[in-house]
């Protein structure tokens, strides 16, 4: 969790989704809380081989999720340059009243704030 930028965030996602009992319990222990997504963008799909999925199809496929009205967490991620360039064209379909896990639960963001 060191790598989050000298913070111990509340709220992590596990990889893959993928959390039992155990888990849960080593994070109780660290203050933290596992959070999962309601519509994934499967956005690291433009870096299989062949892609299966390119960014205007994400990109359809969260416009028709936004214009369903439901709302929810979003998976997206960030360790490919495909996938941050598409989370920015997201934000833009998604515009600006988009909030963190902790402003949907009225929560801190971080345990502990490291110098």
């Amino acid at each position: 969790m060191n790598a989050t930028g000298h913070h111990l965030p509340k709220w992590y996602r596990p990889p893959y989704g993928g959390i039992d009992d155990r888990v849960r319990q080593i994070a109780r222990m660290f203050g933290m809380q596992a959070v999962l997504w309601d519509h994934d963008s499967f956005d690291w799909e433009m870096e299989t081989t062949p892609p299966k999925r390119n960014k205007a199809k994400i990109n359809a496929d969260v416009r028709r999720w936004k214009n369903e009205g439901k709302g929810g967490l979003l998976l997206e991620h960030d360790v490919y340059a495909s996938t941050v360039s598409s989370a920015l064209s997201i934000a833009k379909i998604l515009g600006p009243n988009q909030m963190t896990v902790a402003q949907c639960v009225n929560s801190i963001d971080y345990i502990k704030e490291f110098d």
